[in-house]
């Protein structure tokens, strides 16, 4: 267990064979490689020498502190009246993650429960519960002892030390949100609370709260969590495993018929709501993309998505990732501003469940910046695009390629602001990466090349620009002021002033200052009417769609022959139309599916060995809208 098992843990999640998105993803990758969960203080241990499975190693400790909890909350809530349970178990909240001093949990109980309980039996059992200080010893308990108690349980099940006395100190130290506690917790232990704002975050200033966060009328219920088999469909997963092989043999279609029938046999035996039918709706959904069929691929996603929110919760980390294939669906058939809400969703979730430091917010920015890019608002896009390199640095290590194809993201976004010698900056990153990595005669490389050869030559060329407009505004400026010997030639002056200092602030707005560019062809007149232009570049649709296949791991390359190469215009544009074609003479390579239990990985190739061509399709008719300058590979 030590020697083997656990090291072979940590030596795939460095390769980020393995993601865990909360704690409860940690344990289910623990069993199955036949960790038990008691071991959970020989993984900290072997994770805490690696930085980047920081994530990992906060994920872990928060799994020791909220079992140690969960075992406390048993016991209990064995001395707590079932009259007042709800009393309790927001008492036990308030003590577990705030610190506030003054907690009353009876203060206005008893006219409540006096409304509820007319009878006289019931009044003499509330007294004699009040009189009786064994059974009420719960009352007593508060923040400072029940956290002593954790820790003292922590050490003696997992034998690890929780360097911290109050959730205050807790948070402060392993960088964890009380949000994301309060939620692991209350679905291990069956917690059922008011859907409102809980304000768990101190104020400004504030060493601790003054009042109760959680009161009674919080507490919904207490639901049982039961631990079960689960039986299987053996048909359904034999037709889903077949389709499996089909797929990888390159047979695209006859997969999608065998995949298809293995979800109609789960649908008869499951019902409609089941997670073996979310993942076949979301394969078939990844097959129709592939195939072309985006309406398609958005139909099947959708109801993934929708099963996924019933069957696992719309706060859990398998719908974000739903979320996020599904914004690429969406974006995909045209509905732009949809796609960014449903990132922006998925983002919110993740944040939720594991906070801003996880491999796969770097997915989530990077989808969200390449669509911010489309719509114009290249400065949120830069935001998003810096805080994806900063974790890919952190998680894939120094000058790695993922951080070369990110520095291009940045860059072309500097190049459509129109700041020229910013993106020449990253670009010279992007090349010298390639260049260290895969040697100066590899295609990567010589396109970086390339690409620092065209920002060279527009930065050569605004700068130009920029100076005969200068030029241009010096000259008109002093004959202006020679004019000056009466009240209207002064008004006219004063007034030609200002239509310099616009035409400035227009050149400054386009160049200088980096603003992004309206207009199909990306025209700027910044000269205010002079007849001069500033041409930037602008992102079409289908270079942002082609760059989302590449991020989220979907890459279709065309095999032709020399007879097919005359033809092969009309072999794109029918791509949607001739599936048999597409099993054949496609490569296909997508990411991996981490919602389910079967991680789909496919992977068809075609023997022919002639030279091939990037195709990636789209439902989108771009044909009128122009290439950026600097090319997306």
């Amino acid at each position: 267990m030590v020697l083997k098992q656990i090291p072979a843990f940590v030596k795939d999640a460095l390769n980020l064979c393995i993601t865990p998105q909360d704690g409860r993803a940690l344990i289910e990758l623990m069993h199955q490689r036949g960790i038990n969960v008691r071991y959970l203080n020989r993984v900290i241990e072997s994770v805490s020498i690696h930085q980047s499975l920081g994530y990992l190693k906060k994920m872990a400790i928060c799994e020791v502190l909220l079992r140690s909890a969960k075992h406390l909350f048993k016991t209990y809530l064995q001395d707590v009246d079932p009259m007042l349970l709800s009393v309790g178990v927001a008492h036990f909240l308030n003590c577990f993650l705030t610190a506030c001093p003054n907690l009353t949990p009876l203060l206005g109980i008893d006219e409540q429960v006096l409304k509820l309980n007319r009878n006289k039996k019931n009044k003499k059992k509330l007294k004699n519960l009040r009189e009786s200080p064994e059974e009420m010893a719960w009352l007593n308990e508060t923040h400072s002892s029940l956290w002593s108690e954790i820790i003292k349980e922590a050490k003696e099940y997992y034998h690890y030390q929780i360097t911290a006395s109050d959730i205050d100190e807790f948070c402060k130290i392993y960088e964890v949100q009380r949000i994301q506690l309060l939620r692991t917790f209350c679905t291990s232990v069956g917690i059922q609370l008011l859907l409102r704002e809980y304000n768990l975050n101190l104020p400004n200033g504030a060493k601790h709260h003054q009042k109760p966060v959680f009161n009674t009328e919080d507490i919904i219920s207490l639901y049982p969590i039961v631990k079960h088999l689960h039986p299987h469909a053996t048909d359904a997963y034999h037709y889903f495993t077949t389709g499996q092989a089909r797929i990888s043999a390159g047979h695209l279609q006859e997969g999608f018929e065998l995949i298809n029938e293995a979800l109609s046999l789960l649908n008869g035996v499951y019902g409609p709501l089941h997670p073996d039918i979310g993942a076949c709706n979301r394969l078939l959904a990844r097959l129709s993309y592939v195939m072309g069929e985006h309406e398609a691929a958005l139909l099947f996603q959708h109801r993934a998505t929708m099963i996924s929110e019933r069957v696992h919760g719309i706060d859990n980390p398998n719908t974000a990732t739903e979320y996020i294939h599904f914004s690429l669906y969406v974006f995909a058939c045209g509905h732009i501003s949809t796609a960014l809400q449903l990132l922006y969703r998925a983002r919110y979730i993740a944040l939720l469940c594991h906070g801003e430091c996880h491999p796969e917010i770097t997915q989530i920015d990077t989808n969200i910046g390449l669509m911010l890019q489309l719509v114009g608002e290249l400065d949120l896009a830069l935001i998003f695009f810096e805080n994806a390199l900063s974790l890919i640095k952190l998680f894939y290590g120094e000058r790695n390629l993922k951080e070369a194809f990110t520095c291009h993201l940045i860059s072309l976004t500097y190049t459509y602001r129109g700041d020229f010698r910013t993106a020449l900056d990253y670009e010279k990153r992007r090349f010298l990466i390639y260049k260290e990595r895969l040697g100066p005669d590899s295609d990567y490389t010589k396109d970086s090349d390339e690409c620092l050869r065209q920002l060279t030559q527009q930065a050569v060329t605004i700068a130009r620009k920029v100076a005969e407009l200068t030029a241009t505004a010096s000259t008109t400026k002093s004959i202006g002021s020679g004019d000056s010997s009466s009240s209207t030639s002064h008004l006219n002056s004063h007034s030609n002033n200002n239509h310099l200092s616009i035409s400035e602030s227009l050149v400054a707005k386009a160049v200088l200052s980096n603003a992004f560019c309206g207009g199909v062809n990306g025209n700027v007149n910044a000269t205010g009417g002079s007849g001069g232009s500033l041409t930037l570049p602008m992102p079409t649709v289908s270079s942002i769609l082609e760059t989302l296949n590449r991020v989220n791991g979907i890459l279709v390359i065309q095999i032709r022959g020399k007879d097919d190469n005359q033809h092969g215009h009309k072999e794109d544009k029918n791509l949607s139309s001739n599936k048999s074609d597409l099993t054949e003479s496609h490569v296909v390579i997508c990411d991996k599916i981490r919602q389910s239990k079967n991680d789909i990985h496919l992977l068809t190739s075609s023997s022919n060995d002639n030279k091939s061509s990037k195709s990636f399709p789209t439902s989108l008719n771009n044909s009128d809208v122009n290439k950026p300058v600097i090319p997306v590979l």
